[in-house]
């Protein structure tokens, strides 16, 4: 083999690696990926690209896409596109365009080429045919047929490698593991709360703009149908449940809850927001709205999905606190499931936060990586976190305030029994005891 004369193609996600590998290897001298470049500019708002596609910090660094290609300038590299692709073809005329001027500064124009094929993602024919070309042209000095010829395509049985089709290895979640377990360090209390600022912010101190969009009284109390202004333009909603009977009264933040509990607390006395942090009201069936999508979107321009909603959970609390009719103690709070991981960020940095009921939420980050499968991942990922805390340091960070912690789970929504300093409900237990412990 003649290591001076190497080239890489790939298409989808073989089209990234080809990339990937192409703008970090200096061994690769010809580059063809196919159904990969675009530009955010077309993908933020649309078909984001899948994690492994997007890395945090990418935009919010000054990146692009089109920066892979400038790196393995001047040496040829082919764009290929296809006109039915859900990656947008606009998005991959703008990467070959800001590709081209920066291979003009090499006086290497010949060098960038930008070839479109027919039909939807994919390698058709045209396209095929051009990257033989591209490869014949640049490593074979144009000597060779770029055409294709007809080709006997065996079943698949007879492509098998082995007999049953599988081949020993390890998946790829256990390499990532032990990658992990390499890497895993135990980072100080103070570093921990310094990280969830990074991500969640410090509180406002002041009461965000509320603006009351329905307002039905009741003989025990009235609801108020909320639009919370967490940040300047960004209105979340909520819903308060405030008792008519006189004077200051406990108040109670619940993260994204049902209405029953809100108004069973509300009969008891208690003022009580049902908060609804950024992004959980959308539709969660239509990918454009779905956690992973939002959290890529966030941590590209160096955000993150579970911080911004620790920071939501905040604002929640400055709202209560101003009012007239709240008493100055501790505010109590509850959520269920993966809301927990948020209002777990936000009360391990807010001591304004006195006491949380947390149900049904995984037990521990870290967890997800032992597994092949997680589910709602995305809305608990914060970069990098998991090699220096689990989530049980985040309820460190709130002592001595109390967390009731019941019916902990794993990430596939299973509860992992027998874990100490948990709580279990029996078959069928309503949310009586945990509800009765918090409001103590």
């Amino acid at each position: 083999m003649d290591s001076e004369k190497i080239g890489c193609t790939g298409c989808s996600g073989g089209g990234t690696l080809t990339t990937y590998i192409s703008a970090l290897d200096p061994r690769i001298k010809v580059a063809a990926p196919a159904c990969y470049i675009n530009s955010w500019r077309q993908l933020f708002a649309g078909p984001t690209g899948d994690s492994e596609q997007s890395f945090p910090f990418f935009l919010s660094s000054g990146l692009d896409v089109a920066d892979y290609i400038e790196l393995f300038a001047p040496k040829p590299w082919l764009i290929n596109s296809t006109i039915g692709d859900f990656f947008p073809i606009e998005g991959a005329r703008h990467a070959y365009q800001e590709a081209l001027d920066w291979y003009r500064i090499y006086d290497a124009e010949d060098h960038i080429h930008w070839a479109v094929g027919p039909g939807p993602h994919g390698t058709p024919l045209e396209i095929r045919e051009a990257i033989y070309e591209w490869m014949i042209r640049w490593l074979k000095d144009g000597h060779g047929n770029f055409r294709e010829e007809p080709a006997e395509l065996l079943p698949d049985f007879d492509l098998l490698a082995t007999q049953t089709g599988q081949v020993e290895g390890r998946e790829i979640y256990q390499v990532i593991l032990e990658r992990f377990r390499q890497r895993i360090t135990q980072g100080s209390s103070e570093q921990l709360s310094a990280e969830i600022r990074k991500w969640a912010g410090d509180r406002a101190g002041q009461a965000p703009l509320v603006h009351v969009l329905n307002d039905t009284p009741g003989e025990v109390f009235r609801t108020q149908q909320l639009a919370l202004e967490v940040e300047a333009g960004l209105e979340i909603s909520g819903t308060l449940y405030a008792p008519i009977a006189p004077g200051r009264k406990p108040a109670v933040l619940l993260v994204h809850m049902d209405t029953s509990l809100a108004e069973r607390l509300a009969a008891q006395g208690a003022v009580v927001l049902n908060l609804h942090p950024r992004g959980v009201e959308l539709p969660s069936h239509r990918e454009i709205y779905a956690a992973a999508t939002q959290n890529i979107r966030a941590w590209v321009i160096g955000k993150n999905l579970a911080g911004m909603r620790a920071f939501d959970i905040q604002r929640g609390v400055d709202a209560l606190v101003a009012r007239p009719d709240v008493d100055a103690g501790p505010i109590r709070a509850a959520a269920r499931n993966v809301s927990g991981v948020w209002l777990l960020m936000a009360a391990s940095i807010d001591s304004r936060i006195g006491k949380i009921w947390l149900d049904g939420m995984p037990y521990s980050l870290r967890a997800a990586l032992e597994v092949p499968l997680a589910r709602d991942l995305h809305d608990a990922m914060i970069p990098g976190f998991a090699l220096h805390w689990d989530l049980e340091d985040l309820v460190k960070a709130m002592a001595p305030r109390p967390v009731i912690w019941s019916d902990p789970t794993d990430w596939v929504h299973k509860v992992v029994p027998h874990r100490a300093g948990f709580l279990y409900r029996y078959l069928g237990e309503p949310d009586d005891r945990f509800v009765a412990e918090l409001m103590k």
